[in-house]
């Protein structure tokens, strides 16, 4: 009676192991944001929305299938790369561009409509596996009223050369539905101590498309500044509101560009650490995996010897 009790409850437990080892390989899918939503669209206007697709635990190829449950106005939505979208193994997170064009003409007001995502792949058996749909929200609004709206996403002043310009970049969103920019930017520069040195001003800045993001690029030729480590307050102004503010720190060296290109060493980091995140990932997986086998096998193997007794 005891050995038949024990053999029950090692059972149980395996069985838990196994559990847990298949709830391992389990996927769940989502999306963000889980919508596409614009309030100021106007006959004409076009925009586009980035969308991350992401899932757990992706240890096979699958492909994310977009499907609109309706067919209202599905013709102004396409979707970069397309309506199936590749997930290859390894790949938790996969970036996609919806694209909004609304036609010349349309009657105004809001429409709303949803579209599903699913997951669809083959497990390591060969299975096919079909993760539950989530649901895109759409709502867009079509007006006749003109909306303009500003926001500054990054800035970054680049090391240079005292003989180069200095030479400022600018992520610009336009969140209105007409062309915009800045009406004005101050640049403060200052020393390590915060002692002011010099103020540039400009006026001259580049619109950016309506629902756009661009990057501005902004050059002041004349600066005089000697070699030297500075920092640079910029307050940038948009119809005579101050839209963005923060200090900014660079470098400007001797000659010619010696120092190469740091956005690109920046980058090679960047990829370098991705690599070693992605094969810490999969170390544990594998970990994971084989501590359930030896799990398996072990009770197998005391399961056997209490059935024979």
């Amino acid at each position: 009676m005891k050995n038949i009790l024990i053999v029950i409850w090692l059972l149980i437990f395996s069985s838990i192991i196994l559990i847990s080892c298949a709830k391992a390989e389990e996927a769940s899918l989502g999306i963000s944001p889980s919508y596409i939503k614009n309030d100021h669209l106007i006959r004409g206007s076009y925009f586009e929305q980035e969308m991350i697709i992401s899932r757990s635990n992706p240890i096979y190829n699958a492909t994310a299938v977009i499907e609109f449950n309706d067919t209202k106005f599905h013709e102004w939505i396409t979707f970069d790369p397309g309506l199936e979208v590749k997930m290859p193994v390894g790949e938790k997170r996969v970036p996609i561009i919806a694209k909004v064009k609304i036609p010349n003409e349309v009657a105004l007001g809001r429409y709303k409509s949803s579209a599903t995502i699913k997951l669809v792949g083959n497990d390591k058996l060969g299975q096919v596996t079909i993760v539950p749909a989530v649901k895109i929200e759409i709502d867009l609004n079509v007006t006749d009223e003109e909306y303009s709206e500003l926001k500054i996403n990054e800035a970054r002043i680049e090391n240079f050369s005292t003989d180069a310009p200095l030479i400022l970049k600018l992520k610009v969103q336009n969140l209105g539905n007409v062309k915009a920019s800045p009406s004005n930017l101050i640049l403060r520069i200052m020393n390590l101590k915060r002692e002011q040195i010099k103020v540039l001003k400009t006026e001259n800045i580049e619109e950016v498309e309506p629902f756009q993001i661009s990057e501005v690029i902004i050059k002041f030729d004349s600066h005089e500044l000697a070699e030297g480590d500075y920092l640079a307050e910029l307050s940038v102004y948009y119809k005579n509101e101050e839209i963005f503010n923060t200090v900014l720190s660079f470098s400007v060296y001797q000659g010619k560009d010696v120092l190469g290109n740091v956005d690109e060493q920046g980058s090679k980091l960047a990829q370098r650490q991705k690599i070693g995140n992605f094969l810490i990932k999969i170390g544990k997986t594998i970990l994971f995996i084989l501590l359930c086998i030896l799990i398996a096998l072990f009770f197998k193997r005391h399961l056997y010897k209490f059935i024979r007794r």
